[in-house]
């Protein structure tokens, strides 16, 4: 973009986003991941992550009343509120991810957006659009920086998802080229995440952080805060420090063209997005071939370096590490367990003798391929063997028959907490948020009452 640098080059693409220039089809993604954020934080409210960043954040207000804490009766301050519905969002780790970005692009952007589009009765239009704009440019700092930030220990999620949210903020509130860059410069300056909190409540915060960090930076930048324009791209600033590789061509490459949203990737099972295809593998082995858990000799999982370091935890000792252990996901899924229920991951089913027993006979290896599928291999102890590999990092071609999937979703997960028909009502909000003239109106429907 003739002599424009990275960072200024994205807010002026965010600056000139309009509802009009995005394709039908990557708005309607766009409102699926509403569609699913709504369930995983309605659900992830009820989590002790949750529940204690709500506690920490109304110690703070001293009785100030603001906007939407979900599936709460509570009012915070918008930056509080990003905080604990960012966190909440992430609790479960059942929400969406995007290969592009190697991390969950939503819960950061909405749950910095969603506060103050209430605080400002935004439309749902607006809430649109800054949250395509929030989305893509996480995305594409992300693939500039490629996957050596990721692999030095950085959760992308909590790193690239403070300038997502960020970005989005200042979206919503128009802030224009110079402030719009100095916002993600803020953003910049503040994103943080370590890999090592993988399987604690601090994984979570990393959302949580990464919204609240987000909004204040773009608040800051509303009123006047200065910060370097170049922020991603600098010597010394956010590529070069927390990655060691930037290339800021392929992060700009077919801007306005090619929308990642669109390559979005929504969970079905309530663990670590990196186990999907592990889980799918084997549940179609025993589909097809009938053996139960008890035919079973061995089984053999191949893994890549990035599910080695991600979630290759080998004997979990709670509901969280278990979603990051390929070997008790294959005890699950192997065993017929409901991996889309959240209970299923809960502390209490970690030592399930049955799964345990399962999970000793399951081996995770090196040396499982880059991209595409993971390798499974089944041992009966008749001496037949299986072999499978699923590929869960294909985006759904039928939107039509994803929405419908996502909606039952999320049903399940926002019921318990706001009841049958409060949650038909919320869900078909959200089908037509585009037609919605204040976003309060919707938040209010994720609350609870006292």
């Amino acid at each position: 973009m003739g002599g424009v640098g990275f960072t200024e080059a994205l807010a002026t693409w965010v600056s000139e986003l309009s509802l009009d220039s995005i394709p039908a089809d990557a708005i309607e993604v766009a409102r699926q991941c509403l569609l699913d954020w709504i369930g995983v934080t309605l659900a992830g409210s009820q989590e002790p992550a949750a529940r204690i960043a709500l506690e920490t954040q109304l110690d703070e207000a001293s009785g100030l009343l603001g906007v939407t804490v979900v599936g709460t009766p509570s009012l915070l301050p918008a930056s509080a509120a990003a905080l604990v519905n960012g966190t909440a969002s992430h609790a479960l780790d059942y929400d969406d991810a995007n290969g592009a970005m190697f991390g969950h692009p939503t819960v950061p952007v909405l749950g910095a957006l969603l506060p103050l589009a209430e605080s400002r009765r935004a439309t749902g239009a607006e809430l649109l659009v800054a949250f395509v704009a929030g989305y893509e440019v996480e995305c594409r700092v992300a693939v500039a920086m490629s996957d050596a930030h990721y692999r030095r220990g950085y959760h992308a999620t909590g790193t690239v998802g403070t300038l997502g949210a960020a970005a989005a903020c200042a979206r919503l509130l128009e802030l224009g080229v110079e402030r719009t860059a100095i916002a993600l410069g803020l953003a910049a300056t503040q994103a943080s995440g370590l890999k090592a909190m993988f399987g604690t409540m601090a994984k979570p915060l990393h959302a949580g952080k990464a919204a609240a960090n987000g909004l204040l930076a773009a608040r800051l930048a509303a009123h006047g805060f200065s910060a370097a324009g170049d922020a991603v791209e600098a010597a010394q600033g956010l590529a070069l420090t927390l990655g060691g590789s930037f290339d800021a061509d392929r992060g700009l490459r077919k801007l306005g063209e090619r929308w990642y949203v669109r390559s979005n990737l929504f969970k079905y099972h309530a663990a670590c997005y990196e186990t999907h295809s592990t889980i799918e593998a084997l549940r179609g082995l025993s589909t097809e071939h009938g053996f139960r858990s008890d035919d079973i000799e061995r089984v053999v999982i191949h893994a890549n370096d990035l599910q080695l370091g991600m979630c290759a935890i080998e004997t979990p000792v709670t509901g969280l590490e278990s979603k990051f252990s390929l070997r008790h996901v294959a005890a699950l899924a192997l065993t017929g367990a409901d991996t889309a229920a959240i209970d299923c991951f809960a502390d209490d089913r970690v030592a399930v003798p049955a799964i345990v027993a399962l999970r000793e006979r399951v081996e995770v290896v090196s040396g499982g391929p880059p991209s595409g599928g993971t390798p499974v291999t089944v041992h009966l102890f008749d001496g037949r063997v299986f072999h499978a590999s699923h590929d869960s990092h294909v985006p759904a071609v039928d939107l039509d028959g994803q929405y419908e999937r996502l909606r039952d979703k999320a049903e399940r997960l926002a019921a318990p907490v706001i009841g049958t028909a409060a949650t038909a009502s919320l869900l078909d909000m959200v089908a037509s948020v585009d037609e919605i003239t204040d976003v309060g109106d919707l938040m209010i429907q994720t609350r609870v009452e006292r």
